[in-house]
């Protein structure tokens, strides 16, 4: 096999010609292998067909040597009866037989043209025989019937013996020509057979090696460049695509050669940021844990003197000591969990885990939390449930986050713990009967270092980490989080896991609105940021899809395929980076514009990734309606040709809103001289019925010119178009709007739309 492909597969991957070309010159050996196989069919068909007229022919000559001999049979019957009666009508038989018997010895000479010299002899037998017979015919009319008698038994007879001899040898000469013919079509069947499936045989091992050739010269670059693609997507940018074509494929693999570079190159001076940014943090946890162990060590120490030694006056600043450092160094150990959870470092350590005995520890810790405020405890969690593979740490933390804002935010109240099992899943369900929360609260309630309002903040103290931590700690194990509050009737946080390791399956948005409307997918795990994005999208007239991280990202594109992404940098497990450059990895996305959306400074490694646009955050709204416009509507200038003022001003209206700019024609001849003086436009919106040149002759002339003929062009018209303009107009137009029946808005929203992906597809060709 590696022989062969050394032989055949390499020199064709090596050839300087385009894939296409090649395909072209397999195609066409294996057309003209079906022309020589129907050659050879119709020359075959041909000769059957001859062996079938030789068979004709001696059959037709054997018939012609039997009626021969029948006739001379005949001849001497008739004799013998005039002999015996002789009457006039019997002598006139005799005769008119004879005349019989000439006209068949006549078609034997036209039948049998090849047996020349025994037709000689029959002729010669025949006249004599002729002779004879009349003769004695003559006899009889005279009366001399003994005569006649014996001029029949010694002459006629003897001569009809002869030519019954003669002919029986035509025949014999005949049948055997027969045997012999059909014993050579036979054979040459046999031999036509042999020839035609050997050359089918042939042909088909030809066009196999052929089709395995060319298909192996592109399917093994193209595996090379997959594989590669793989390794480059698994974080492995070392080795190199090693591909012989000197084709589009030969120049793909070098490409994919010198973006594995680039992104070699990005990815250590990624790595050398984290490593930085590690060892800050790792130098920061150092320096801030160090003091702060020192203050919360000695605090406890002189709390505990001052009770041994009764001064009482000096507890209570003691203990706010104590515990501020506590809440200061959890306030640093949420910190790093944070920037562990966005570098996407943080990991998890899954293991089967009791879940009574994990809801045991939670209630001795919560307990005294509750007790402080005066709160009642409930725990309902099922004997039965058994375990849970999962975080244990993760969720501990999780469940101890939510129960103690709930001990903080509720006074003489129940807080309540409930685990429920259900079909693949575990509920976690944390509820109290506290201050509750208004729906504006709730949707600033798992971003970072926010609360549901700063009075909050004031009252009852807290960073806003710990919800964000928890909601990043359930999206690691494969669930989620959900809140349900009621202002002064408390709140309700469920927490939903897999009961088994699955992988993250983010929320999504089914798109609404109308067909016609751009499709923008938001990409943002944190849910207030992505909720903004969606209204500003949705204020422009977009539809939207949203995905909380990278993987659901991915998963979106390729099945929504949307027009523009707007994406997010910091994400767990998946970041922005990396979403970006999978999607332009993907031939099938790599044409969609991203537009990434951070609160970082590194819009050169957007652009070197092949983002569209970089906007930090908070985000101007302004900028990003102005960047999906662009980048999903395009920009340029429409020509727009009508001689009606009116219908020029609202197609222009409708294009400035779009941000396109507008150029404008009464007819197709200032039209032209418009193209001819300008760069080309990016369409033509173009009226058919006008003054001076048509919108058809306009048509015509744009033909005439190559560098025009790509131009799209739209039909804008209140003419009603008939089948034979339709066919006129197809092939060389885009799309046909009636004026005043359709929303031409619209109309330009939808075409427009697909425009600047148009245009690059066009251009790449």
């Amino acid at each position: 096999m590696r022989s062969l492909n050394n032989l055949l597969v390499g020199p064709v991957a090596r050839l300087p010609v385009r894939v296409q070309t090649k395909l072209l010159i397999a195609f066409l050996a294996i057309v003209a292998l079906l022309i020589a196989l129907g050659a050879i069919g119709l020359y075959e068909l041909s000769a059957v067909n001859q062996r079938t007229e030789d068979l004709i022919r001696s059959e037709r000559k054997i018939a012609a040597y039997r009626q021969v001999q029948h006739d001379t049979t005949s001849q001497l019957y008739s004799i013998s009866s005039a002999l015996l009666v002789s009457d006039e009508r019997t002598l006139d038989s005799a005769l008119r037989q004879l005349n019989q018997f000439g006209y068949d010895l006549e078609r034997l000479q036209f039948v049998a043209k090849d047996e020349i010299k025994l037709l000689g002899k029959v002729r010669e037998e025949y006249d004599r025989f002729i002779t004879v017979v009349t003769r004695v015919v003559e006899l009889i009319r005279g009366g001399h019937v003994e005569e006649a008698r014996e001029a029949q038994l010694k002459e006629a007879r003897p001569l009809a013996n002869r030519l019954e001899r003669l002919t029986n040898e035509l025949v014999n000469k005949a049948e055997a020509d027969v045997v012999a013919g059909i014993e050579a079509s036979g054979e040459a069947y046999r031999t036509s057979q042999m020839i035609v499936v050997a050359f089918v045989l042939g042909a088909i091992a030809l066009a196999l090696i052929l089709g395995r050739t060319i298909s192996w010269s592109l399917i093994g670059p193209i595996r090379e460049i997959d594989a590669r693609l793989a390794e480059i997507a698994s974080g492995d940018f070392t080795q190199r695509v090693k591909v012989g074509n000197r084709d589009e494929l030969g120049a793909l693999a070098a490409h994919v050669n010198q973006t594995s570079e680039q992104l070699g190159e990005l990815y250590r001076q990624l790595e050398a940021a984290s490593e930085h940014k590690s060892a800050f943090l790792a130098s920061m946890s150092h320096e801030l844990r160090t003091p702060l162990n020192a203050i919360i060590g000695y605090s406890e120490m002189l709390h505990e003197t001052a009770q041994d030694e009764g001064q009482e006056e000096f507890l209570p600043d003691l203990a706010k000591i104590r515990d501020a450092g506590r809440h200061l160094l959890g306030l640093i150990n949420d910190i790093l969990d944070l920037s562990k959870i966005e570098a996407g470092k943080m990991d998890l350590y899954l293991e089967e885990v009791d879940l009574a005995g994990l809801v045991e520890e939670v209630r001795s810790i919560v307990e005294p939390l509750a007790a402080a405020n005066a709160n009642r405890l409930e725990i309902v969690c099922p004997g039965t449930l058994g375990t849970l593979y999962t975080d244990r740490t993760k969720l501990k933390q999780s469940l101890l986050n939510l129960l103690s804002n709930a001990g903080k935010f509720t006074h003489e109240g129940r807080i309540k713990l409930e685990v429920s099992p259900a079909a693949g899943e575990i509920s976690f369900i944390v509820s109290d009967t506290g201050i509750g929360m208004t729906e504006e609260q709730q949707s600033r309630l798992f971003q970072a270092f926010s609360q549901a309002d700063a009075s909050t903040t004031r009252q009852y103290g807290g960073t806003g980490l710990g919800l964000a931590i928890t909601k990043h700690f359930c999206e690691m194990l494969g669930g989620r989080i959900a809140v349900e509050s009621t202002p002064e009737q408390g709140s309700t946080f469920t927490i939903t896991l897999p009961d088994r390791g699955h992988a993250v399956v983010a929320a999504a948005m089914i798109p609404e609105g109308a067909e016609h409307a751009a499709l923008v997918m938001v990409v943002d795990d944190d849910s207030n940021a992505r909720d903004l994005l969606a209204a500003t999208v949705r204020r422009e007239g977009h539809r939207v899809i949203e995905a909380t991280d990278g993987e659901a990202a991915l998963a979106l594109a390729r099945e929504w395929h949307p027009d523009i992404v707007t994406l997010d940098v910091l994400m767990p497990r998946m970041d922005g980076w990396a979403v970006l450059t999978a999607l332009k990895s993907d031939p099938e996305l790599a044409a969609i514009p991203v537009v990434i959306v951070t609160v970082l400074e590194d819009r050169g490694i957007a652009v070197s990734l092949g983002a569209a646009e970089f906007l930090t955050k908070p985000v101007d709204r302004a900028r990003l309606a102005a960047a999906i416009r662009q980048h999903v509507y395009g920009s340029g200038v429409v020509l727009v040709v009508d001689d009606e003022d009116e219908s020029r001003g609202l197609a222009r209206r409708h294009l400035d809103r779009l941000g396109w700019e507008v150029a404008e024609a009464d007819d197709g001849a200032s039209a032209l001289r418009w193209l001819s003086q300008n760069p080309r436009p990016a369409m033509i919106l173009l009226d058919l019925v006008m003054p001076g040149m048509n919108g058809f002759a306009f048509l015509e002339e744009m033909a005439k010119h190559a560098e025009w003929r790509e131009i799209p062009i739209v039909i804008l018209t209140a003419m009603p178009l008939g089948v034979a303009e339709r066919e006129l107009l197809a092939g060389r137009t885009r799309e046909v709007i009636a004026k005043g029946a359709d929303d031409l808005a619209q109309v330009l929203r939808r075409i427009l739309v697909r425009l600047p992906k148009a245009a690059e597809v066009a251009a790449a060709g």
